[in-house]
């Protein structure tokens, strides 16, 4: 199915005020019929979709392959916008003024920049049929205008990749894990009344990258895959942490406890900013907001074992066309060309990712 978005289809749920309908954990299999934006676009029956389950033994180290290359970025706790919603929590950090994270995927030749990081309770990935407590995604939009380009695709939607890690309760404490907590409490809101938020002035100011989070010696397996909520759209780059994070179990339960008590969200409109607005979640019965997992139709699957290697700036080389590279004059860059359609490319598919993804 070829899909055709516009720059205007994108911006409709923004320009109208239109906000997705809700989707029932309890009642996956009515996924497929979930509207999207454009039109037909549901792909929540294709036949890569996401999350699956990966038997470990099935798959060799990849010889001869690159390692997961990160750039930490300048970006502090006090950058990202923390929420939650009905069914998770998170993070998003794509309107921001700072230097964002960004990750080279192997064999993808592609830059991705994350624009946003949340957690599910429960596994949605699996390995060998074994889940975990929660899973956090790290989601990335593919960057135009760099010397490691976007390729195109059929499909005009969002170019997206997520790295995944899975999440433990353990018998030990994540000191870092604390400081997101707190972000979230001061955000959440209880039956009628807003919590009164913690002080988080001390923690805003704190440089802060998700990469942090990833565990110091993992392999990384990567696949075609979908998201992992409604409207299903096949275009994510999968990249799945084998190595679990560890985190204490009275985090866990702050995590979980945020989200199957969720009962509202902070109003973020002008004349009601910061007040309480009555809803639901959506989790499942037993508290899970995590997808079944899905059949991995004979897809690619390939394991990395190379050490990952986590810098602070994105290197200015890799910044430019190839023009310069090639070492010719310095090329205008994208923006400066065409700065009011690359500004709406990017509003656009920023928007489509924040309302639809998750």
């Amino acid at each position: 199915m070829k899909v055709t978005l516009s720059v205007a289809s994108l911006l409709v749920p923004l320009l109208e005020g239109a906000e997705p309908g809700k989707f029932l954990y309890n009642d996956q299999a009515a996924w497929p019929t979930f509207p999207a934006i454009p039109l037909g676009s549901n792909q929540c029956n294709g036949k890569q979709q996401s999350p699956v389950n990966l038997n470990s033994d099935e798959y060799a180290c990849k010889p001869d392959i690159a390692g997961y290359q990160f750039f930490a970025g300048d970006c502090t706790l006090g950058d990202y916008h923390f929420t939650i919603n009905d069914h998770g929590v998170k993070a998003s950090v794509e309107k921001a003024i700072c230097e964002k994270p960004k990750m080279i995927s192997p064999g993808t030749d592609k830059v991705y920049e994350i624009i946003q990081f949340h957690i599910h309770t429960g596994c949605e990935n699996k390995f060998n049929e074994q889940g975990c407590d929660a899973e956090l995604h790290m989601v990335h939009l593919a960057q135009t205008g760099l010397a490691v380009p976007r390729t195109s695709s059929e499909q005009e939607l969002p170019d997206l990749a997520v790295y995944g890690i899975m999440l433990n309760g353990v018998d030990e404490h994540h000191e870092a894990f604390d400081s997101l907590i707190d972000s979230w409490k001061a955000v959440a809101c209880s039956t009628g009344n807003c919590t009164a938020a913690s002080s988080l002035s001390a923690i805003l100011t704190q440089p802060f990258s998700p990469y942090s989070l990833i565990p110091t010696s993992t392999d990384t397996y990567n696949f075609q895959g979908s998201l992992t909520t409604p409207p299903c759209w096949e275009v994510v780059n999968w990249n799945l942490a084998e190595a679990p994070m560890r985190v204490s179990f009275r985090q866990i339960l702050a995590i979980t406890n945020l989200i199957i008590k969720y009962s509202g969200y902070r109003s973020t409109e002008s004349n009601t900013i910061g007040q309480c607005v009555d809803d639901i979640s959506v989790v499942s019965i037993a508290g899970l907001s995590g997808r079944d997992t899905h059949p991995l139709n004979d897809r690619d699957v390939v394991k990395n074992c190379e050490t990952i290697q986590i810098d602070g700036a994105f290197p200015a080389l890799l910044s430019v066309t190839e023009d310069v590279k090639s070492g010719t004059e310095p090329a205008p860059s994208s923006a400066a060309l065409f700065p009011a359609l690359l500004a709406a490319v990017v509003v656009a598919a920023s928007t489509a990712a924040t309302l639809f993804l998750f």
